[in-house]
């Protein structure tokens, strides 16, 4: 009964599974014996396996033979070519065949054949036992080697092989470059494919006698084998048995029956053949391709006489003869078929077709034929088949029929003596390789009505230095004029719609190339250059290419030029009345320079690194319309002047690197610009345009001759990047556009900024931007578009600003004064006090006869300590209407803001007749609101400036922005606090001075209101886990509260926190905190609140619930 292939393999594995069992309890530390996986390594094929009855019944089935002693079934190391490698010494390569490896000695022994290539220990291994085996000895008993067995073991010398032995597996000795001799023993009846291939210093083989056939390749590749006696019992050879050997003599049997393939690319000089002429002629009468070596061998028979090639024949109607002069010539009626008959013939020095002969039916007929040197076909010849004339090298002369319909493909193919030929006009098709390798081929021409140029028609006539293609052509195909190396000019007619691959590759000459048509496509590489020996950026030759449409239409048109890239051709582009000499083109983006360094970049799309502009002495760059991104990829570093389209969306990394020109014009639709756009660039101005909304990382970083950075209105910027604008050193002021929310850590750092604008929505970790240099910061203007309480909560408790002038412009103007008093004291005088607005560059006053203030007249005051102005030209008599603003210098020094014009009082002037009323009845100076803090929950508290003809002073506060039903207090002092107050409500306050004349007290206007919401509570957080991250550590995680400023943890050992520890977080956008150094062992507690900060002060929240967690 035949066990299936599971059954075998468990049969064999049984055993050493005991073993291992028994192995693995008794704690062996080695074991003799391999893993189950590898004895099944061995079984690729059920049909391998048979139910035993092949054993050998003198080798006992036990644990000592399925596993040999010694075995060391381990990986091999990784040793490249030491012949000192250790590999395992001893194992299996078939189911009843061991090996051992012993001093680079590999010896086979046992009963049957060998496993086949997977099957063996090192199938996976030969390239570390390709220099450990030295000598290869297989022991009788052994009856086959396995495929790939032995292959490419470059060191093994010699093979000793045994009586036993019948069969030789396929590549079983493949690659052995170093063995130099063989003898095969008459017991082998089969050697397999390509059993010795390229077994380079093979010089001698004897072959067994049991052999009937060779099969494909056996030899092939052999280079040293000069010579081999075929036995007398062989009938056959395959395919290319001696192919690409170095195989000169052979000696072949009488009984050989098929010798056709065996010679195929071989290069055989003598043969003995042990038969007579006759049953030589017989042999070989069927002949094709595969038997042209032979026909130019030197063939011996049993005598030793030379048995010439046949000199006559006939077929089908048709005979020929060939002369002793070398004539051959073909008379009859009807087609010349026969097949191979004269292929490598070198008798034949000259070839007549006779009248009547219509056709040569037999492709390659003649191939080989090195002595043909002229042929004359008659007119009634319609037809030449493929290849006829193929490597007829010495052909000089041919005469085609007149009503020849094609020249098939091959037909002259590496006639290279060939110097001229007329094509009848009756041909419509030229095929592929017609012409491919006639070397000395000058004039050719094609007839018109031919559509095609076919692949490589006329590749490798490297003396053909003109060719006119006829007008009737639509396509040339590729590699058709590849190598023509002497080719100088070339049109391409108007019909011409494609230029495959390689067309015109390697034309070494071709040095004008005009085309006719605008639409024309190219293959890969159709004019490409090729040199091995010449650097990849070398230039070897230069091209004219006249072109009938623009420069547009040319890229648009030719998709890949590969003028510029991987070649060594540079090509001059003239269209549209231009010369261009440097151009390129990569997807749908083109570019050109202009000999004066004029780049010009055009299509659609990105300008990337992909573009390899290779010039180094552009001075100006037009960037087209059409251009939406432009990355790394203009050659910048000489550059004064660049020209962006408004197409351009982003600006790149390093886009414009180092670029020495002052200014450039930014896309108006530019949204971003990349990390170190312009680093290190000569800028001097810059204007962001309004739809910028990133500045990337060190975007102008190092540009140390910037001196202006402006943005246009209603600008989008939101978000400027770490180290943006640094070591601008001559950056002086910038005004941060309202619209940007966040400047990321030292944007600029190391800058000479004065004078600052900066806007209110900006992050409270964006106040780090402004940290210029390390120490005392430097004293500057800033110009902040918010309130002081903004401002308050934007610095917090920070010394970044504490050496600036603030300048509040929540409005975008300064705030806004009121008149606290006006008077006429004096005849024609009039007196004006007003409110001090802090940090304003002074006041202006206007008067007028008519309350419309129409033909007022003005007046300034410097400064924002002045409060009090006299005028002394007026009339009197006469009411003049007054009002006051405050102004600002901007920050470019050039322009004045104005705050709002006060409400207009009137005063009437005094007269000489007309006394002034008592001093003592003017009302007081209007007071200040000099600062408002919410010191604590619920509490507002309040300070105001001091007037110094008051004797106390009223508040006004409420939740109402215009102060109805407000509540009133009043004081003698400079400030108050108010309690018991709503919070997350803003609160309003006014104040007034008053003084007492007569028991009656006598109030100044109002002061500006101002306000401050009231921080309360904020709301708690929940911690949502603790982890032990590592030893002694513990890491607190809870939910975030965008709502906070912050957050503080407490931890301890206890759950009253008598030993409580607290952290503190300063981000909003944290929530996990790790504390390291703890006990390990220890339980600790912890909690967690939010804090909000109100005048630097913070508000905390309510803790959160205690989580507990022991510490490793």
């Amino acid at each position: 009964m035949r066990l299936s292939y599971k059954e075998r393999a468990m049969k064999k594995c049984i055993p050493v599974m005991l073993l291992m069992s028994l192995t693995f309890c008794m704690s062996v530390v080695a074991s003799d014996y391999p893993a189950s996986d590898e004895i099944l390594s061995g079984y690729n094929d059920p049909s391998d396996l048979t139910d035993g009855s092949d054993m050998n019944p003198d080798i006992p089935i036990t644990e000592e033979f399925l596993s040999p002693p010694n075995t060391d079934i381990s990986e091999f190391p990784s040793v490249g070519n030491n012949t000192n490698i250790s590999v395992p010494d001893t194992g299996y390569c078939g189911d009843h065949v061991v090996y051992v490896l012993k001093d680079h000695v590999l010896t086979i022994s046992g009963n049957g054949e060998m496993f086949g290539y997977y099957g063996l220990p090192w199938y996976d291994k030969l390239q570390y036992l390709s220099s450990a085996i030295w000598k290869i000895i297989i022991e009788e008993g052994v009856t086959g080697t396995g495929e790939y067995a032995f292959q490419n073991m470059t060191s093994l010398k010699e093979v000793s092989l045994p009586k036993s032995l019948k069969k030789i597996g396929a590549e079983s000795f493949a690659g052995c470059s170093m063995l130099t001799a063989l003898v095969i023993p008459d017991s082998v009846t089969s050697i397999g494919e390509r059993a010795f291939m390229n077994c380079k210093r093979l010089e001698n083989v004897t072959l067994s006698k049991s052999l009937k056939k060779l099969e494909d390749s056996v030899f092939f590749g052999c280079a040293s084998l000069k010579r081999i006696t075929i036995p007398d019992g062989m009938t056959a050879f395959g395919r290319s048995v001696f192919g690409n050997s170095g195989l000169e003599t052979i000696n072949l049997p009488a009984g050989m029956k098929d010798v056709r393939q065996g010679f195929y690319m071989s290069s055989i000089k003598t043969v003995y053949y042990a038969g007579s002429k006759e049953s030589w002629y017989a042999l070989i009468s069927d002949h094709d391709d595969m038997t042209a070596p032979l026909m130019a061998a030197a063939i011996y028979d049993k005598d030793g006489n030379r048995i010439p090639l046949p000199d006559s024949g006939n077929k089908d109607g048709v005979s020929w003869k060939l002369d002793s002069d070398g004539t051959l010539v073909f008379s009859g009626e009807g087609s010349a078929d026969f097949v191979y008959t004269f292929s490598g013939n070198p008798d034949i020095k000259r070839i007549v077709f006779m009248e009547g002969i219509t056709e040569i039916g037999s492709p390659g007929m003649f191939t080989g034929c090195s002595n043909v040197r002229e042929v004359s076909c008659p007119a009634s010849m319609i037809k030449i088949a493929d290849h006829v004339f193929k490597d007829c090298v010495r052909l000089t002369k041919i005469s085609l029929p007149s009503g020849l319909g094609s020249i098939e493909p091959g037909l002259f193919m590496n006639c290279s003596k060939l110097q001229t030929i007329s094509i009848p006009s009756s041909v419509r098709n030229i095929g592929e390789d017609a012409f491919n390798g006639c070397a000395e081929l000058k004039n050719v021409a094609f007839p018109e009505g031919i559509e095609r140029l076919n692949a490589r028609v006329l590749a490798g006539c490297s003396s053909l230095v003109q060719f006119t293609i006829p007008d009737s052509v639509t396509r040339i195909a590729d590699g058709a004029f590849k190598s023509c190396s002497a080719l100088a000019s070339i049109t391409i007619p108007k019909n011409v719609t494609s230029v495959g691959h390689r067309a015109f590759y390697n034309c070494m000459s071709l040095r004008t190339i005009v085309i006719t048509r605008k639409s024309l496509s190219f293959g890969y590489s159709a004019f490409e250059i090729e040199d091995k020996n010449a650097d990849e950026s070398e230039i070897l030759i230069t091209r004219d290419v006249y072109y009938p449409g623009t420069l547009e239409e040319w890229f648009f048109y030719y998709d890949r030029t590969q003028y510029y890239r991987y070649n060594h051709a540079k090509v001059v582009l003239h269209c549209d009345g231009n010369m261009y000499d440097n151009y390129g083109k990569v997807s749908s983006v083109w570019w050109t320079v202009t000999r004066e360094g004029t780049l010009s970049v055009g299509g659609e799309g990105e300008i990337t690194s992909d573009l390899h502009i290779n010039s180094t002495s552009v001075k100006e760059i037009i960037i087209g319309e059409g251009i939406t991104y432009i990355g790394k990829g203009l050659p910048v570093s000489g550059c004064m002047d660049i020209t962006m389209p408004d197409t351009v969306v982003e600006i790149g990394e390093k886009a414009f690197y180092g670029y020495p020109g002052s200014s450039i014009r930014l896309s108006a639709a530019l949204t971003k610009i990349g990390a170190e756009a312009f680093m290190y660039s000569a800028l001097k101005t810059i204007e962001i345009p309004s739809t910028v909304t990133e500045i990337g990382s060190r975007a102008f970083c190092n540009c140390t001759n910037l001196e202006k950075c402006s943005f246009q209105e209603k600008s989008n910027l939101e978000t400027i990047r770490y180290q943006a604008f640094a070591n601008c050193s001559k950056l002086t002021s910038i005004a941060l556009p309202d619209s940007v929310c966040s400047v990321e850590t030292e944007a600029f750092r190391y800058s000479s900024i004065k004078k600052i604008r900066i806007p209110s929505r900006l992050d409270k970790e964006s106040v780090w931007a402004f940290r210029f240099w390390d120490g005392e910061p430097d004293p500057m203007d800033v110009y902040y578009n918010g309130t002081p309480a903004e401002w308050q909560q934007f610095c917090g408790t920070t010394s970044v600003f504490q050496n600036a002038v603030v300048h509040f412009l929540p409005d975008g103007r300064p705030y806004k004064t009121e008149i606290s008093s006006v008077s006429s004291l004096l005849p024609g005088q009039m007196k004006l006090t007003w409110n001090r607005v802090q940090g304003v560059s002074g006041y202006q006053l206007r008067y007028a006869l008519d309350p419309s203030m129409k033909s007022a007249k003005t007046a300034s005051v410097a400064g924002d300590r002045t409060t009090s102005y006299t005028r002394k030209d007026l009339t009197g008599g006469e009411i003049y209407y007054v009002q006051v603003r405050s102004c600002l210098d901007d920050m470019d020094g050039a322009t004045r803001l104005y705050s709002e014009w006060s409400p207009a009082l009137s005063i009437t002037i005094l007269t000489s007749d007309n006394p002034a009323p008592s001093p003592a009845l003017e009302t007081p100076t209007i007071p200040e609101i000099r600062l408002l803090s919410a010191p604590a929950e619920g509490k507002l508290h309040i300070e105001w400036t001091s007037c110094l003809d008051a004797d106390g002073y009223q508040i006004r506060y409420g939740t109402d922005k215009d102060l109805n039903n407000a509540k009133t207090a009043s004081y003698t002092g400079l400030s108050c606090t108010r309690s018991g107050l709503q919070e997350g409500m803003e609160w309003y306050v006014r104040v007034r001075s008053y003084k007492t004349i007569s028991g009656q007290k006598i109030y100044s206007l109002w002061s500006q209101k101002k306000s401050l919401l009231l921080i309360g509570k904020p709301a708690p957080t929940v911690i949502t886990r603790l982890e032990i991250p590592g030893s002694g550590q513990m890491r607190i995680r809870w939910r975030s509260n965008p709502a906070s400023d912050g957050y503080q943890i407490m931890y301890g050992t206890d759950g009253n926190f008598t030993d409580g520890k607290t952290a503190s977080v300063t981000s909003n956008r944290i929530t996990s905190h790790t504390r390291k150094n703890l006990e390990s062992g220890t339980v600790y507690y912890a909690k967690v609140r939010t804090y909000r900060l109100s005048n630097g002060k913070r508000i905390y929240s309510n803790w959160s619930g205690i989580k507990t967690i022991l510490v490793d």
